[in-house]
């Protein structure tokens, strides 16, 4: 103490600055007073006099030798008269007696030396449990830890607020809706050690989703049938890269909730999921996480998952990297500009809560979303809806089986130098004369927080049908909302 007196000092201003909080956010009437840097001596006097004479120090574990458990409670002693309980100051060293969930009333400060190469939010949960139910001196409470072990902490915290709201959505509205409660995890962290070979669901559709669903050529696509619509009459351009031309572009961007317009927009005969089901239940937890279901809804976001199919009738499977679910997630984006969300996190920072991000800044960084038509090397488009535009398109020639393409994005090229196309992905950067992304290998190519995302279309000949068919790529950058989804073997969404 002697010896390093200046940091000891340094505690009231912490003390004070968490009492002012504690009072401002419970709107208590004045805060706990804590003395000033004046009133020093007089601490120092009591730390001295008072609190070092009476600390004790207990080892508590199943060792028969250890000491005896707390005693917080007055002694009544054989005279009749009544002696202070044995542990008003004591510092407790414990390991799994205290992990099980002990509870030490009065605790103020913790030390937490725990690690766990596996780490369960269930197991950790239940070992906080030593914390209680501080209330009154919430503002004297201190949790020192490695930073890694209060992160998990912090986002143990959130899964948990984020399932406790949508439960109790279910006891406010009884019988409006029958879902299955989602329990999340972390990207670093499982739900719980109860279940072997748990999955991980992700809500973001990635960096690159690609819908690799396409319609039959015996009739006019009605999906190009959108293409014609968004650029007929839209200003455009030709997009030049690696010295030729590679498409067209729309020169005026969409925002988040226009994107996902346009993407509800497309339709499939062999694509119909069902907004029923685990994954219509998870968008609804969502919108009742982030308190979308209040009021008018006047942004216009709910619901956020649009598929065609209401019912289970005809409705085929729940696909991540589909429209339909590209788009809620970017309506989902939206919301989380302007709410804080529990049990979220960031793609571009999956530790931090979305609850404690500065919206603020998230909000100037939302991405805008271009749009494009990818040329290739089959023929031009002369006739129907696609030959009505005013530029010529040279459709591509991509392999089909049934209704899914074989692969996904065309042409790739992440390694692309000075004055070589960039890849179908990045399409429109040489429209906007950007540089590629970093890329790291075996990994996607995600677009940086704050740069521009991308619908692309890509016009597919079919030289068994007469109508060429339409498919779409999605770019999506960093900085968007997350979950993980728990799934238990064996039940597992694609």
């Amino acid at each position: 103490f002697e010896g390093d007196e200046l940091r000891w000092r340094e505690w009231l201003e912490s003390y004070r600055s968490s009492a002012a909080t504690v009072a401002n956010v419970y709107g208590l009437i004045g805060g706990r007073p804590v003395p000033s840097q004046e009133d020093w001596a007089a601490v120092r006097d009591i730390i001295f006099d008072d609190v070092i004479p009476n600390t004790i120090l207990k080892i508590v574990n199943s060792d028969p030798e250890a000491d005896d458990r707390p005693g917080f409670t007055p002694v009544l002693e054989q005279s009749g008269g009544w002696s202070a309980p044995e542990d008003l100051a004591t510092i407790f060293v414990s390991g799994n007696v205290m992990s099980r969930g002990l509870t030490l009333e009065g605790l103020a400060t913790t030390l937490f030396l725990r690690h766990a190469d596996n780490p369960f939010a269930d197991t950790q949960m239940q070992m906080q449990r030593w914390f209680g139910y501080r209330g009154s001196y919430l503002d004297l409470c201190r949790v020192f830890a490695p930073q890694v072990q209060l992160d998990f902490f912090q986002l143990y915290h959130d899964s948990d607020e984020a399932q406790r709201r949508a439960v109790l959505s279910d006891v406010e509205r009884p019988g409006e809706t029958t879902r299955n409660l989602v329990v999340s995890r972390g990207r670093d962290f499982s739900a719980t050690g109860k279940l072997t070979n748990l999955g991980m669901v992700p809500l973001c559709p990635g960096a690159t989703p690609f819908i690799r669903m396409v319609n039959g050529g015996q009739s006019e696509d009605p999906n190009a049938k959108l293409v014609a619509d968004v650029f007929g009459g839209a200003s455009s351009v030709d997009v030049l890269g690696g010295g030729r031309e590679r498409g067209r572009i729309l020169t005026d961007p969409l925002s988040l909730v226009e994107a996902a317009t346009l993407l509800d927009r497309l339709t499939y005969r062999s694509h119909r999921p069902t907004a029923d089901g685990w994954e219509g239940s998870r968008w609804r937890d969502l919108e009742l996480a982030a308190r979308l279901d209040l009021g008018s809804d006047r942004d216009g976001l709910l619901p956020l998952f649009r598929p065609p199919v209401r019912g289970v009738e005809d409705a085929t499977p729940y696909s991540r990297s589909g429209p339909y679910a590209i788009g809620a997630y970017l309506r989902l984006w939206k919301a989380c500009l302007t709410h804080r969300v529990p049990g979220l996190v960031s793609t571009d920072d999956s530790i931090t809560p979305w609850r404690m991000q500065d919206l603020a800044r998230k909000a100037s960084e939302q991405p805008v979303f271009y749009v494009g038509i990818r040329y290739g090397s089959g023929d031009e488009i002369h006739e129907g809806v696609l030959g009505s535009l005013d530029f010529r398109i040279r459709a591509m020639k991509r392999s089909v089986d049934g209704d899914v393409l074989r692969a996904s994005w065309g042409s790739r090229n992440p390694t692309a130098r000075q004055g070589q196309y960039l890849g179908d992905e990045l399409f429109d950067y040489h429209h906007h004369g950007l540089d590629a992304p970093a890329v790291v290998e075996g990994e996607p190519v995600w677009r940086p927080v704050g740069a521009p995302g991308l619908i692309l279309f890509h016009v597919i000949e079919r030289s068994e049908s007469r109508f060429p068919t339409v498919a779409v790529g999605v770019a999506i950058p960093l900085g968007g909302p997350d979950q993980f989804a728990a799934v238990a073997p064996g039940s597992r969404r694609r």
